[in-house]
């Protein structure tokens, strides 16, 4: 059975001043197998999680590491029970990817370097580095995945990116009609 938007909390912002949590992945299947049982330690934990993020006394964030092993689990099954404690517990409260906290780190830097500033650049602010969803922590619009105007096989190289944001299900479509899809970065 696919997961709806139905079996979905809607997105919520993060309290930006709440303190933050992050957990680890053994973390989020211990949550869901906890779910289904409606007993043990990790029970009480997620019925804590879920309501102190509920009254926003706590943030939990993802991160682009747990959308991708989330991806890897064999079972469906499974990958929906974790996705949907890890809606339910984070709200879709995610991390800013790597990649784009240190890209602003360096050009803080670079800036007090440059402009002889007494002082050391700030951290990075809390809004910059908690947002929602996989766009956010991916620092893509695509999340994992590059638009190409046709993919690579027997005789012919990938394409070009088109640059185009478009759902995986649409490209999908295009794809099988105008020999162009998506991959994933090489």
């Amino acid at each position: 059975m696919p997961l709806t938007t139905k079996d979905l909390p809607g997105l919520a912002e993060p309290n930006p001043d709440a303190p933050l949590i992050y957990l680890d992945q053994w973390v989020w299947v211990e949550l869901a197998l906890a779910a289904r049982s409606g007993s043990g330690v990790y029970a009480d934990l997620l019925g804590a999680l879920t309501e102190m993020r509920a009254s926003r006394r706590i943030a939990v964030a993802l991160t682009a590491a747990n959308y991708l092993e989330l991806g890897q689990r064999r079972s469906s099954r499974s990958r929906r029970d974790v996705a949907k404690v890890m809606a339910e517990v984070t709200g879709y409260a995610t991390l800013a990817a790597i990649h784009s906290v240190q890209a602003e780190e360096v050009r803080r830097a670079a800036s007090w370097v440059m402009t002889g500033a007494n002082q050391p650049p700030a951290p990075l602010e809390r809004h910059i580095l908690l947002g929602v969803g996989a766009n956010h922590a991916f620092a893509s619009q695509t999340g994992r995945y590059r638009f190409v105007e046709r993919i690579a096989g027997e005789g012919a190289t990938e394409g070009p990116e088109t640059g185009t944001a478009e759902p995986a299900g649409m490209a999908r479509a295009k794809s099988s009609a105008s020999g162009g899809g998506f991959t994933t970065p090489g």
